[in-house]
């Protein structure tokens, strides 16, 4: 088996990152602007933020499409029912709309209700800066953006 056929399979046969595969793409391409100044100025800059967002727009449409269900499958198979415990199982008629997937709501219960020193990552993430002394002033980096301004009426962070 060539190497291009292994990465293939690895990704279950479709060319399309897998579960366990798909980080290490957003890692590798990360790495670009997380670890390399310049590189941030490349996806925050023309022409890289122009070829960012046509890339970005590309890949939201292809995981718009309708035969991104079969990665919808693939997914869940690869989950498993264990890990997918947690969701609203829908028949998500594509990948964006499996993506965004709801929660069940007797899952993950949100502690320190009206207790200001509770954060509450508003997605399934993993957290990049931890801040010792975190304030509503305190800006924090979510990608190429500082947010900050946590609007207490509608728990919206305002960018």
């Amino acid at each position: 088996m060539t190497g291009s056929q292994a990465s293939t399979e690895q990704r279950g046969g479709l060319g399309r990152p897998g579960v366990t595969s798909g980080l290490d793409y957003i890692e590798k391409f990360s790495w670009i602007n997380y670890e390399y100044e310049y590189g941030l100025v490349f996806v925050t800059c023309a022409p890289g933020r122009k070829m960012l967002a046509d890339f970005t727009h590309l890949q939201g449409m292809q995981m718009d499409a309708a035969d991104s269900k079969d990665l919808v499958k693939r997914w869940v198979g690869e989950l498993g029912p264990k890990r997918m415990a947690d969701y609203e199982i829908e028949d998500w008629p594509n990948f964006n709309e499996f993506f965004i997937r709801k929660v069940k709501k007797d899952r993950r219960p949100i502690g320190g209700v009206g207790d200001d020193s509770v954060v509450v990552a508003p997605a399934d993430c993993v957290i990049n800066t931890i801040v010792d002394e975190l304030t509503e002033q305190t800006p924090i980096p979510v990608k190429t953006v500082n947010r900050s301004g946590f609007d207490r009426d509608f728990h919206i962070w305002k960018i």
